[in-house]
């Protein structure tokens, strides 16, 4: 596997299993999709209730024994057809994050086999969506709020080569306000009901505290408003990290480099601190309103968290983008770069998750982290193999030399390990090679995995060996012995 390490690009020719295992994926992927559309053309809604709500969970219990991937919501229902990007770009019904639509898939950590101790007791999930299109920033608002997310990442500039390949969600630099309109929908009323919930939960708090509040705000702010919708974001710091943070800034607020390297010339990396304003009317006919939504009582409020700062009419939600705007659509960039994307995504995942007082309970699982680049699957899924491997490697014992235990959790039905992992045999490897195959192996293993929630994940060979580099510099430099 040849990743370049240095310079901007990786511009290496990847080997010809790496052209094979994208190969045998994507045609994995059509093989599902075609059976969903014989099952659609004889009849059939496309879809299995109790297996996708297995596979919700992550279980994927049927998997292999007649589990329906079907893309019933993302391509049958016309209103969700608009609100798609590209439209052969759709995530698994079963993967679909609860409540209003929204082109995102909810990806759960990955499984860990049961003998294994990791010091970090709770698994990291994820979502991978497309660029949302500005009628739906309000869908991408609720559930960013919902899911709790903190740390969201972006990986596309706005055009390349003068195509859009993403929507400004955010209001730009120079101060003042804009609008966007936006047709109302159900987003805004599900924050309503959710707004109710935690202003009853905050008044208790301050109770508790005395009553005592504090609020800061810019002297010159920065708000993209979405009228309609009752939707604003506020960007409330703004950081270049090209160069690495500033040293002098005094700001509580602004962010310390987790790693004292530089990025590689030529790229373009950016830290947003975002709030999300919901200006909400918590009346009980409204409460009432928004629990009947057409996505049912149960599943919009198992995503209304208790995560919103309320204050009169009005509640927010914080959180921290990283921008990376330098790495062209189905390409590569260096693994300097992804090194240290990779290390800001955990600084500030821990920074930013670790919850004010009083403490949740030790059993809360950490939010997702939200990456999205254009479509959602090249660049995203690059990121989350790689940051998912990494993890691994680190708060794992180091599996035993060319241990399949990974493998085999990832890719559970025996005839599609055996098709994906035809070129990744060790039983004539030289010792030189076995290492290298042994990575191969396990990174088509969990670009798989991320495939069952959402297909095409990690789109180009080139994409796959740069997932193979990160994890051999993550070998090389990480992770007790044990």
């Amino acid at each position: 596997m040849r990743v370049s390490r240095h310079g901007t690009k990786a511009n290496a020719e990847p080997d010809d299993r790496a052209h094979n295992a994208i190969a045998r994926l994507n045609a994995l992927d059509r093989s599902r999709s075609e059976e969903w559309a014989e099952y659609v053309h004889d009849g059939g809604d496309g879809e299995d209730e109790d297996e996708d709500e297995g596979l919700r969970c992550g279980t994927d219990s049927g998997n292999g024994s007649g589990s329906k991937y079907s893309w019933t919501k993302a391509l049958l229902v016309e209103a969700n057809v608009r609100n798609n990007r590209y439209r052969d770009i759709a995530s698994w019904d079963h993967a679909l994050l609860p409540g209003p639509y929204l082109n995102a898939s909810l990806i759960p950590p990955l499984p860990l086999p049961a003998s294994t101790q990791p010091s970090r007791p709770q698994g990291q999930a994820y979502i991978a969506s497309q660029a949302p299109p500005p009628h739906t920033f309000p869908a991408f608002f609720a559930h960013l709020c919902a899911q709790r997310v903190r740390v969201l990442v972006m990986l596309t500039p706005l055009t390349e080569r003068g195509l859009k390949k993403a929507d400004q969600y955010w209001p730009s630099a120079g101060g003042g306000e804009r609008s966007i309109p936006v047709r109302p929908t159900l987003s805004s009323r599900s924050a309503h009901l959710f707004h109710h919930q935690q202003k009853q939960r905050e008044q208790q708090l301050q109770q508790q505290s005395g009553g005592a509040t504090s609020t800061t705000r810019s002297v010159n702010r920065r708000i993209l408003n979405l009228p309609s919708s009752d939707w604003a974001v506020e960007v409330l710091e703004e950081q270049d990290l090209s160069t690495g943070p500033s040293p002098s800034s005094s700001s509580s607020s602004s962010a310390s480099s987790p790693s004292p390297r530089p990025l590689p010339s030529g790229t373009h990396l950016q830290l947003r601190r975002l709030r999300l304003h919901i200006e909400t009317r918590p009346s009980p006919s409204e409460c009432i309103l928004a629990s009947q939504t057409p996505s049912g009582p149960s599943s919009e409020r198992a995503g209304l968290q208790q995560n919103l700062n309320t204050t009169s009419g009005s509640a927010t939600h914080d959180l921290v983008q990283l921008h990376l705007s330098s790495w062209a659509d189905y390409g590569t960039d260096s693994l300097d770069t992804l090194d240290i994307l990779l290390d800001w995504i955990d600084h500030l995942q821990l920074q930013e998750s670790s919850p004010p007082s009083p403490s949740p309970s030790l059993s809360q699982p950490p939010p997702p982290i939200w990456i999205h680049c254009s479509a959602g699957v090249g660049r995203s899924g690059t990121v989350i193999a790689a940051h998912m491997l990494r993890n691994r490697n680190r708060h794992l014992p180091k599996p035993k030399p060319n241990s399949n235990e990974l493998i085999k959790m990832t890719i559970p039905e025996e005839r599609d390990r055996a098709f994906l992992l035809a070129d990744c045999s060790l039983e004539h490897e030289h010792e030189a090679d076995a290492d290298s195959t042994q990575r191969l192996a396990e990174v088509i293993a969990v670009v798989a995995y991320l495939r069952r929630f959402r297909p095409m994940m990690v789109q180009t060979p080139a994409q796959l060996e740069m997932v193979c580099g990160a994890l051999a510099a993550a070998t090389a430099t990480d992770g007790p012995t044990g």
